[in-house]
């Protein structure tokens, strides 16, 4: 009788370890915010645009995104006043590429992103100057 009640009480510390933890270990694996090489960009960027689930955005200027950009990426203004309100605005669960002239616009924008709480975001290193090929390559919908 007392080694049933042992093997009972560890099963269910062993029950509540999981409920517990696995999801914060699932959750944890979904997110991603960081800057990151173009072959990286682009093999995610292709995996999850299957999914519905790939949103690029343009934060240079309107007339940077005039001579060229990728696809049908959005085109937040890194200088509008409205910047951080147009993020925001956006679904924080969707998983966003982004990228500027040559990264720096980009960095910070990743940095703004991860502070109003997304949790996948991919900053283009090198952004569209060393990029602008690849990038005029995505296809808008």
């Amino acid at each position: 009788m007392k080694n049933t009640r042992k093997t009972t009480k560890r099963l269910w510390v062993l029950a509540g370890f999981v409920l517990l933890f696995l999801p914060l270990q699932i959750f944890a694996a979904e997110t991603v915010l960081k800057t990151v090489s173009a072959n990286e960009f682009f093999t995610e960027f292709e995996r999850l645009e299957g999914d519905g689930d790939a949103v690029v955005i343009d934060v240079r200027t309107p007339e940077e995104y005039a001579s060229g950009h990728a696809g049908d990426a959005l085109n937040i203004d890194f200088y509008d006043k409205d910047f951080r309100q147009s993020l925001d605005a956006l679904d924080k669960e969707s998983a966003y590429f982004i990228y500027c002239r040559s990264g720096s616009r980009s960095g910070r924008t990743l940095s703004l992103m991860k502070d109003l709480g997304f949790t996948r975001v991919y900053d283009l290193a090198g952004g569209w100057s060393r990029n602008s090929a690849r990038l005029s390559e995505i296809e808008g919908k």
